[in-house]
């Protein structure tokens, strides 16, 4: 077993119960698609349909009536755990190249930081929806802001599969303008220093964009 694979097996019980959704569901469908997770196909063929009952449920729990919300949130911690399992088994099968990991829709790990002065990603990021159409305002807490040039952030409307840039700025609060609008966008942030030293991604958060 590789002890030190990249994965960050907490990353997905952080996420609200609509970005988990979307994450779990990124899941299945890369691992199902990718002939390189054959070996997965039995619990692929659970978790498809869990997933499917998860985002149900999350849908049904938003009029708050109590039998509703405990079967979303017993769901959520099903999910969660076969998520648990299929990352177990991904370490098991780690060989050392981080795609095994990010193609399976996973996120990967940021390596230690290192003396020689290693960015640390932003972390704390929030998405303010202000109503004015294809705009997003990205707010997020940087570990060390002197050492910081840039912030840069990306976009992805396909549950991350592709990530869109372009978008820079030097304060802790970003006005991020021309999304696609009428849907929901997950929003990433990482750290630009000096030496061309770039922090790891923060964790994706997922808001809808008017």
């Amino acid at each position: 077993m590789a002890k030190n694979a990249p994965v960050r097996k907490t990353s997905y019980k952080k996420l609200t119960q609509e970005a988990l959704v979307l994450y779990a569901s990124n899941v299945v469908n890369r691992m199902s698609a990718d002939a390189a997770y054959t070996a997965y196909a039995d619990n692929l063929a659970v978790f498809g349909p869990l997933v499917s009952q998860f985002k149900t449920a999350v849908e049904n729990a938003k009029d708050r009536a109590i039998p509703n919300v405990i079967i979303k949130n017993q769901l959520r911690k099903k999910v969660e755990t076969m998520l648990d399992n299929l990352t177990d088994r991904l370490i098991l099968d780690y060989k050392g190249d981080d795609t095994w990991i990010a193609n399976a829709g996973m996120e990967v790990a940021a390596p230690p930081a290192r003396s020689m002065g290693q960015l640390e990603p932003p972390t704390n990021l929030r998405l303010i929806n202000k109503g004015t159409r294809g705009e997003l305002t990205v707010i997020f807490d940087v570990p060390d802001p002197k050492r910081v040039v840039l912030n840069a952030v990306e976009y992805s409307s396909d549950k991350g599969v592709t990530w869109h840039n372009g978008t820079y700025g030097k304060n802790r609060s970003i006005q991020v303008s021309d999304l696609p609008g009428r849907q929901d966008l997950m929003i990433r942030v990482r750290s630009l220093g000096t030496l061309s030293r770039k922090s790891a991604w923060s964790e994706a958060v997922v808001a809808f964009v008017s």
